[in-house]
């Protein structure tokens, strides 16, 4: 489970504990970050003591204690609040954490070494912990190169309403496939992610959302994905987006408000980092 009960396996929780009170906590939350931090830390609220006995009550049958256990062996109760409390602080140290890479390294700690090195290469992410430091004289991520390909717009420009790009990153495309990680910001993103790209507009309806996505850099130039034209809407009724993290380097992507085959709006580029 973790390697914080790796050499006292006669203290670590049952399994049934852990997904009770997971379950018991969970708040509904969108965000997977939040959700997890939520969870660990609304866990002790449902940890009851009834007449000096510890519970972990049985949703299903009310008069099964799963944390029967605790009230013979306490240290076992003490080392799972401890956890709990390591872990609540690991996930605050990774918030703060400069790349994806520190803040998995950083778990190991209280998830274990297994669970993320799986998690790192369902991420492609290379650790300090799980791989040897190598030395290059290549930035992290390749600043934007040449960008000659992209197109210019192909519609008159008559810029009278605004439309606003948010961007958020998630493991799988769909937003019923794979729940939402975090919000795009100006840190380096690993590949094979999901970005999901949407267009909040003023401008008043009919009009089409169209998108173009620019890649720079020699491994999209090699892989004949330079790309620089534009696209529909994956999702035209919502005005969403969907692209995935594959090249190394920098790139954009750009929402144009089209409304009578003049374009009325558009975003400003929004530019995505994959190291």
């Amino acid at each position: 489970m973790n390697s914080g009960f790796k050499n006292k396996p006669e203290i670590k929780p049952a399994s049934i504990i852990l997904t009770t009170l997971a379950a018991y906590a969970y708040g509904n939350q969108d965000d997977i970050f939040d959700a997890l931090t939520g969870i660990v830390r609304r866990m002790p609220l449902f940890i009851e003591n009834r007449n000096g006995e510890w519970r972990v009550q049985n949703p299903v049958d009310p008069d099964e204690n799963f944390s029967d256990k605790w009230n013979e062996y306490p240290e076992r109760r003490e080392a799972f609040v401890q956890w709990l409390k390591k872990v609540d602080a690991d996930f605050t140290s990774v918030s703060k954490s400069d790349t994806l890479a520190d803040g998995l390294s950083l778990l190991e700690g209280s998830l274990g070494s297994q669970t993320m090195a799986k998690v790192s290469a369902k991420l492609g992410v290379r650790r300090a912990s799980a791989f040897p430091a190598i030395v290059s004289s290549q930035p992290l991520v390749p600043v934007l190169a040449d960008t000659r390909h992209a197109q210019v717009p192909q519609w008159p420009l008559t810029l009278n309403y605004s439309v606003k790009v948010t961007a958020g990153i998630y493991f799988k495309k769909g937003n019923k496939k794979g729940r939402f990680l975090w919000s795009l910001i100006d840190k380096p993103e690993s590949r094979n992610v999901w970005l999901r790209f949407a267009a909040k507009t003023e401008a008043p309806k009919p009009y089409l959302i169209r998108w173009q996505v620019v890649n720079t850099g020699q491994e999209a130039l090699s892989a004949g994905q330079a790309r620089g034209d534009f696209y529909d809407s994956t999702e035209p009724e919502k005005g969403v987006r969907w692209e995935s993290t594959a090249y190394r380097g920098t790139h954009w992507v750009e929402a144009f408000v089209v409304k009578d085959g003049i374009c009325v709006a558009r975003s400003g580029k929004v530019f995505v980092k994959i190291r």
